[in-house]
């Protein structure tokens, strides 16, 4: 694993079913991300991302002589989520709608990238990110993200529009786009927050 030299940090079969349930992941949002378009598509090829990251995380924990490139995937998640925040400050600085699991997705990638840095993690960093995605699995286990989704947003302003007839105007609120809408992801979502946590754990233990 990157600069832990391929060493197993978990029990193998432990790290296999965390192995077949993040495949599983990968292919469920692969299937949404082919059926979406535009904002959404995006959001879902950021978590078949992730979940293919965390494969071969777990694969190299599963595997003892499993050698994986972690500098590669931590430039490519840390690219990824850089490219998110500079989306999210360009859509705000045109005065654009930014859907609150922007930022958390951001966030997400940013520890995946933190995660492949192999022996540079940090005690205190870590388990503060421990307790973040535990947290966030709660929240995906209670529905929470169904009140974030098109609801919390950053940005947005509001403005005059026509609203028919007589030189009649309305005031508009710009709205930011659903990500999820009536898709259920409640089980890939928690799986892939508890998962991740649980990585992070085995490499500080």
């Amino acid at each position: 694993m990157g600069g832990q030299g391929g060493a197993s940090i978990l029990p193998t079969w432990v790290a296999i079913v965390w192995l077949v349930a993040f495949a599983a992941i990968a292919a469920s949002h692969c299937r949404h991300l082919a059926a979406s378009h535009g904002q959404r598509r995006a959001w879902h090829a950021g978590h078949v991302l992730m979940a293919v990251g965390m494969v071969f995380m777990y694969a190299a924990s599963a595997s003892g002589s499993f050698s994986t490139p972690g500098a590669v995937w931590q430039v490519m998640f840390g690219y990824a989520a850089a490219a998110t925040l500079a989306w999210m400050l360009v859509a705000l600085l045109y005065r654009r709608a930014v859907n609150a699991l922007w930022p958390m997705l951001a966030l997400d990638l940013g520890a995946m990238a933190y995660m492949w840095s192999g022996t540079g993690l940090v005690a205190p960093l870590t388990w503060t990110l421990v307790a973040y995605l535990t947290v966030q699995a709660g929240l995906w286990s209670v529905s929470a993200y169904r009140e974030i989704d098109g609801r919390w947003q950053l940005g947005g302003g509001s403005g005059l529009s026509p609203s028919g007839g007589g030189g009649t105007f309305s005031l508009t609120v710009a709205r930011s786009e659903p990500l999820i809408r009536n898709v259920e992801l409640r089980p890939s979502l928690i799986a892939m927050s508890l998962g991740m946590a649980y990585m992070f754990v085995a490499m500080l233990t």
